[in-house]
């Protein structure tokens, strides 16, 4: 019997690693959706989209979904987005040979980013997924190739002049076309929390589906 209730042990929590594995991000998404203080949602538009947040987050942690199309251009900084004027935010920016996240202090002293070649694609559709964590990271997807790109740690920026198709100035403006925005906010605490509550709820649930198993193959 309890040879036979270790077997159901080990079925079972191999059943629930594997689960782990692909839900995870799932999860993870849930956790954020429901920690989401504010969410924004634009389609089809040309014009500078402003997005204005109902408060001051302390310790933001946003979501970007952008929908995009590069057009030719030549020389300058072309911004896609930007989350605070000068260096106190996150951007995306082009140039006519690479793109880059750039990130910089909230004190706007000084600037840091990460290159990411491959998202200048001229005149292809194509779409991208930003995540952000003040003081931890930035997290860069390109949903056509499936390529991530990391960087950590990251210093502290500001969320207090959202733009969509344009940076801090009207020379930085974003030559092409923007199908889609999904945007998303909320305090990286908030989310912690909820992320923290739905583990441990995961792990009664598997205790309680285990001795549940169990009883019933000791008893036989």
């Amino acid at each position: 019997m309890i040879r036979r209730a270790s077997l159901v042990f080990l079925i079972f929590t191999l059943a629930v690693v594997v689960g782990a594995s692909c839900y995870i991000g799932l999860l993870n998404n849930f956790a954020f959706r429901l920690a989401s203080g504010e969410n924004f949602s634009y389609a089809n538009f040309s014009n500078v989209k402003e997005i204005k947040l109902s408060k001051n987050y302390l310790d933001p942690y946003f979501k970007l979904y952008i929908d995009y199309e590069v057009a030719p251009f030549s020389g300058g900084y072309h911004d896609l987005f930007q989350t605070s004027d000068v260096n106190s935010g996150v951007r995306m920016e082009f140039t006519d040979r690479t793109s880059a996240i750039v990130y910089a202090t909230a004190d706007g002293s000084g600037g840091f980013g990460v290159q990411i070649h491959n998202l200048v694609r001229l005149n292809h559709r194509q779409s991208m997924t930003v995540r952000a964590i003040d003081g931890k990271y930035v997290w860069v997807e390109d949903s056509e190739t499936g390529d991530h790109y990391v960087a950590s740690p990251i210093p502290h920026f500001t969320l207090n002049h959202i733009l969509i198709g344009q940076g801090f100035d009207s020379s930085r403006a974003f030559f092409g076309k923007i199908y889609k925005v999904n945007f998303s906010v909320c305090e990286y605490k908030v989310y912690r929390n909820v992320l923290i509550f739905m583990y441990f709820f995961v792990l009664v649930f598997y205790s309680i589906c285990f001795y549940a198993l169990a009883s019933i193959f000791v008893k036989k």
